[in-house]
């Protein structure tokens, strides 16, 4: 159900009732929303103190979950994820409220991300995940993209920031940086 303290300790409560006791500098990823059979509450990809990510839909940084889960748990790794600036997405609100724009959102969102995320991670980073699309095609295709994604990554973050912003102002869900204050 979550993880909390109880002073001292942190521990892991389950539905039964019971709880675990978690060891000292562990990790905790919340995958409990990969597939949205039923409507989540929310829950911030990061936890205000910064000790767990949560992969679900109401506070995506991507719209494939897997691609979510992969970036989030390497710039918190790389102890990057609390100041990038990435924006959260509610996509279960998105594709309730707004099915007619979901990718055209989606993808904005994504990119944006991903633009942030590649000024802030190694190379490696990118170069060797293994859900990219991109390594279908012929490495001079998939390079002569990503040069060109260095080269505009500023215009083209701004551009897709406004556009969330808009999108976020016309409809009202929740879409922008994550705020713990």
């Amino acid at each position: 159900v979550d993880i909390d303290t109880d002073g001292e300790d942190c521990l892991m409560r389950f539905r039964s009732g019971n709880t675990l006791k978690v060891p000292a500098d562990s990790w905790v990823i919340n995958c409990t929303g990969y597939i949205a059979r039923h409507e989540h509450e929310y829950e911030p990809y990061l936890s205000a103190r910064g000790t767990t990510i949560s992969i679900q839909p109401t506070s995506g940084i991507h719209f494939l979950s897997t691609f979510g889960a992969y970036f989030l748990t390497h710039m918190h790794f790389l102890g990057k994820l609390p100041d990038l600036g990435l924006y959260e997405l509610d996509y279960q609100t998105l594709m309730r409220d707004y099915k007619e724009g979901f990718a055209f959102v989606s993808i904005s969102h994504t990119l944006y991300n991903l633009m942030l995320m590649l000024n802030a991670a190694p190379m490696t980073v990118f170069t060797r995940c293994g859900l990219d699309f991109d390594n279908w095609y012929p490495f001079h295709r998939r390079l002569l993209g990503g040069m060109k994604l260095r080269m505009h990554n500023a215009a083209y973050r701004k551009k897709f920031k406004s556009a969330l912003d808009t999108v976020r102002q016309k409809h009202q869900f929740r879409c922008g940086e994550l705020n713990h204050r």
